[in-house]
C-alpha cells in the first residue's frame, strides 16, 4: 500500500479537520442547490413525462404489485428502480411536479457531495481536487438535463448508486471485509436497475485500480467476475428490449458514418464540457445531402479523436490522473456515443452526468499541480477556476428555466437548431402542448410547419387530424388520419382516431376493426378500449362495454369518465349498485360534476334509497345551476 500513497503524496494537502470537511461539503450542496433552483417551480413536459408519470399505469396506479414494476419495461427502458421512485411520488404528491423536481433536485445534490467524498478518498484526502470535482459535476450546465427533467430520473439515480459503490470498493480494497465486497455487488445491481448505463461499473473498478497503482494479481480480475457477468446479463437485456424499438436501423447508415458520429460526439461532450455553448433538448443527426455527405465536422472527428488518444498515448501517458480521468470519460460515454443508434439524436447533454466527472478530475488534478508548485501564476488559476464554476453556475441557473414547460423547452429547440430540417419533432411536440392548452391556432401552425419540413412524419397528420376532429371538420380529420395510417401502418393512435370518425359515419363495421386494429397494435393503451366502449355503449352491447371500460380502468384507475360511462352501462343493465360504487368513485375524483349526483340519485332511488336519491338529486341540481 505505500507505493499507492507515494504517488499522490505531491498533491496531497495537510489533514483536514473534520468542520472544515463539513463546512466544504454544505457550500458546495448550497452551491449546486441555488443553481437549480429554478427547477423547483417547473411543471411536467410532454417530452416522455406522459409515457414516464402522467400516463403510466405503473405509476398512477397504487393497485399495480411491485413485481409488475419490476417485469415491465417502460419506453424501451428497463429501469425498475427508477419506475418505482416515480410510483412513490404519485402516491405520496400525486401529479404535484414540485414534489418529482424537488427529488431530482435532491438526488442531484447528493451525488455532488458523492463526488467529492469519491474524489477525496482516491486522491488520499485532497480537499482541492474534491472541491473542484464536486462543483464542476454540481453546477455545470450540461447536467441540467438530467436533473431537472422528471422523466430523467433514472439519471440521478442510478448515478446515486453507482458512486456509492465506487465507495464501498474503495473501502473494500483497503480492509477486505467480504461484507464491504458485498455492498458494493449489491449497490451495481441497484444502479442497474435504475439505469442500463451503470453496466461499466465494473471497468472503472479497474480505473480506481489502475490510479491507486495496485498490483495486477489474478485475484484483481477474479473478483471483478461477478461484476462483469451482472453487465453482460444487463447489457443482453437492454439489446433484446430496445431492438425492436429504439435501436436505429443500423442499414440506414454506412459503417464510416456510425464512426463519424461516435467520433462527433465524443469530441463534442469534450468541448462542451469547457465551452458549454449552444445547449439543446434535441441534436438531430446531420442532414444528409444527395451524395450522402455530411458537414465536415463530422467527417474531421474521427481524426481529432484519434489524435487525442495517440497524443496521450505518446506523450503523457505516465501522468496516471490524466489516463485515468480520460478513460473514465470515455468508459461512461462510450455505450452512448452512436456507433450503434439509439434514438434519433446524435448526442444528449444527458449523457454527460457521469462522464464529466473523468473530464473535471483532470482539470482538478493540473489546477492542485500548479496551486502546490508554488508558480507566481498559481492564483491566478485558482481565480480562474472558480470564476467558470460561477459562470456555469449562473448558465445552469437560467437553463433550468427552459426546462419550465413543453412550450419553453420546445421553443428553445426550434430556436437552436433552426437550420435542420430534423426539427419536425420539435414542431409536433410544441404544437401538442398548444392544443393541450387549448391554443389550437398556433397547434396548427407548428404542425403544418412540421409537415412542411418533412411531409413523412405521421403523428403531424395524426395531431393535425384531431384538430380538425375538433372543430367539426370530419373528412379533413378522416384525410389526415389516412395519411398518417399510410406512413405508418404500425402506428396504433391513427387507427383508434379513425374508428372514432367512423363511429360518428356511423359506419360500425370500419370503426370496430380499426379498434381491434389500434388494440392488436398497443395492447397497454387505455384510451382504445374507452373509445371502443363508448363504441359498444352506443351500439348497446353493454356487456363488451362493460369489459372495455373495465380493461380501460385497469390501465388508467384515475381517468374519471371512465367510471361515469362504466356506471351509466350499469344502469342500462339494471345493475344499479354497481353503477353506484361507480358513481361514488367518480364523485370521490370530481365531485363538482352535476350528473355524477343526478346518475347516482337514480340508481339510489331504483334500489329504494329515497333519502340518499333526495340529497344525491339536490346536490346533483345544485351543480348544474352553478355552472
Amino acid at each position: 500500500m505505500a507505493s499507492k500513497k507515494k504517488k499522490f503524496s505531491k498533491i496531497e494537502k495537510p489533514t483536514v479537520s473534520k468542520p472544515l470537511l463539513l463546512f466544504v461539503i454544505g457550500l458546495i450542496a448550497l452551491i449546486t442547490y441555488i443553481a437549480f433552483s429554478p427547477s423547483l417551480k417547473n411543471g411536467f413536459t410532454n417530452w416522455d413525462d406522459p409515457t414516464y408519470v402522467l400516463e403510466n399505469p405503473l405509476v398512477v396506479n397504487n393497485k399495480v404489485p411491485v413485481k409488475e414494476i419490476f417485469k415491465t419495461p417502460v419506453s424501451a427502458n428497463y429501469h425498475p428502480i427508477t419506475m418505482l421512485t416515480l410510483a412513490w411520488n404519485y402516491q405520496s404528491d400525486k401529479l404535484n411536479p414540485e414534489a418529482y423536481h424537488q427529488e431530482n433536485v435532491f438526488f442531484h445534490i447528493l451525488n455532488t457531495c458523492l463526488v467529492f467524498f469519491f474524489i477525496f478518498l482516491i486522491t488520499q484526502k485532497n480537499l482541492l481536487m474534491a472541491a473542484i470535482v464536486a462543483l464542476l459535476f454540481g453546477v455545470h450546465p450540461m447536467h441540467v438535463e438530467s436533473v431537472s427533467w422528471i422523466s430523467e430520473r433514472k439519471d440521478v439515480l442510478y448515478v446515486f448508486f453507482f458512486l456509492a459503490g465506487l465507495i464501498t470498493y474503495f473501502y473494500y480494497r483497503e480492509t477486505k471485509k467480504i461484507i464491504l465486497y458485498l455492498c458494493t455487488l449489491i449497490l451495481f445491481i441497484l444502479s442497474c436497475l435504475s439505469k442500463g448505463m451503470a453496466v461499466v461499473f465494473p471497468v472503472i473498478l479497474l480505473l480506481m485500480d489502475y490510479l491507486s497503482e495496485v498490483k495486477w494479481e489474478r485475484k484483481i480480475f477474479t473478483e471483478k467476475i461477478p461484476f462483469f457477468l451482472i453487465s453482460l446479463g444487463f447489457g443482453i437485456a437492454a439489446v433484446k428490449i430496445q431492438s425492436g424499438e429504439a435501436i436505429t436501423n443500423m442499414q440506414f447508415f454506412t459503417l464510416f458514418q456510425r464512426i463519424e458520429f461516435a467520433s462527433y460526439g465524443a469530441v463534442m461532450y469534450i468541448v462542451k464540457f469547457v465551452f458549454p455553448y449552444h445547449l439543446s433538448a434535441y441534436y438531430p443527426y446531420p442532414t444528409l445531402t444527395k451524395t450522402g455527405s455530411m458537414p465536415i465536422v463530422f467527417h474531421l472527428s474521427p481524426f481529432i479523436l484519434l489524435s487525442i488518444i495517440l497524443g496521450v498515448y505518446f506523450f503523457l501517458r505516465k501522468e496516471k490522473a490524466l489516463v485515468f480521468g480520460l478513460l473514465f470519460y470515455f468508459v461512461s460515454v462510450a455505450l452512448v456515443l452512436q456507433f450503434i443508434s439509439v434514438g434519433t439524436v446524435v448526442m444528449a447533454d444527458r449523457y454527460s452526468y457521469l462522464s464529466y466527472i473523468g473530464l473535471a478530475f483532470i482539470i482538478a488534478f493540473y489546477v492542485n499541480k500548479i496551486w502546490i508548485s508554488k508558480s507566481k501564476f498559481r492564483h491566478f488559476v485558482l481565480g480562474l477556476t472558480g470564476f467558470v464554476i460561477l459562470v456555469f453556475s449562473f448558465q445552469t441557473y437560467a437553463r433550468t428555466q427552459v426546462w419550465k414547460n413543453s412550450d419553453t423547452l420546445w421553443t428553445d429547440v426550434i430556436q437552436k437548431e433552426n437550420n435542420s430540417t430534423q426539427i419536425y419533432k420539435a414542431y409536433v411536440n410544441r404544437g401538442r402542448y398548444f392544443h393541450s392548452i387549448q391554443q389550437d391556432d398556433k397547434a396548427l401552425q407548428d404542425y403544418n410547419s412540421s409537415i412542411k419540413l418533412y411531409p413523412y412524419y405521421d403523428l403531424a397528420y395524426n395531431n393535425r387530424g384531431n384538430i380538425f376532429k375538433e372543430r367539426g371538420k370530419d373528412s379533413a380529420a378522416l384525410a389526415d388520419y389516412n395519411k398518417a395510417i399510410a406512413i405508418d401502418p404500425t402506428n396504433y393512435l391513427p387507427y383508434s382516431n379513425r374508428a372514432n370518425i367512423y363511429r360518428d359515419f356511423k359506419e360500425n363495421q370500419k370503426a370496430l376493426a380499426d379498434f381491434s386494429k389500434s388494440i392488436s397494435l398497443n395492447p397497454n393503451y387505455w384510451a382504445n378500449y374507452y373509445n371502443r366502449g363508448l363504441y359498444d355503449y352506443d351500439t348497446q352491447n353493454d356487456e363488451n362495454a362493460i369489459a372495455d371500460f373495465s380493461k380501460a380502468i385497469q390501465l388508467n384507475y384515475i381517468y374519471v369518465d371512465l367510471y361515469y360511462r362504466r356506471g351509466m352501462t350499469y344502469v342500462r343493465m339494471k345493475r344499479f349498485a354497481d353503477a353506484i360504487n361507480d358513481f361514488s368513485i367518480a364523485i370521490q375524483i370530481n365531485p363538482n360534476v352535476g350528473n355524477y349526483w343526478l346518475y347516482r340519485s337514480y340508481a339510489e332511488n331504483a334500489i329504494g334509497n329515497k333519502d340518499a336519491a333526495q340529497r344525491d338529486l339536490l346536490q346533483g341540481k345544485q351543480l348544474l345551476q352553478n355552472r
